[in-house]
């Protein structure tokens, strides 16, 4: 997650999730548990790949067009976004555009197991 020092609680069942997800395959369970991965980034102070993974699940014309998506995460991560450089805040949005859900969620599934 944001750093090795950090453990939330909620790792392990982040972990479960993902996997879960992952080996379904099931769109929806992966795309939200990077979304509330997303959220605790930014609360963390790791904005940058926030921002990343809010870029990533925009991609979907459901969640990108979701009040409930905009103001549970989305506001959040733009909330820690302010003060950001705006060439910063693009360049992490163009960078995990060019990501595959399922290949970020395997990365951050691996993350989540090594920090446990």
């Amino acid at each position: 997650m944001p750093g090795k020092e950090t453990t939330y609680p909620s790792q392990r069942t982040l972990f479960q999730a993902l996997r879960i997800g992952l080996e379904l395959p099931d769109f929806s369970a992966v795309s939200g548990v990077l979304s509330i991965i997303a959220v605790l980034l930014a609360e963390s102070g790791d904005v940058e790949r926030a921002i990343e993974l809010d870029a990533l699940n925009r991609l979907d014309p459901q969640l990108n067009h979701s009040k409930w998506y905009q103001t549970w995460i989305g506001e959040p991560i733009a909330a820690a976004a302010v003060g950001q450089s705006p060439a910063l805040i693009n360049a992490a949005q163009a960078r995990d555009q060019s990501f595959d859900l399922w290949q970020t969620g395997a990365t951050w599934l691996a993350k989540l197991q090594s920090s446990e």
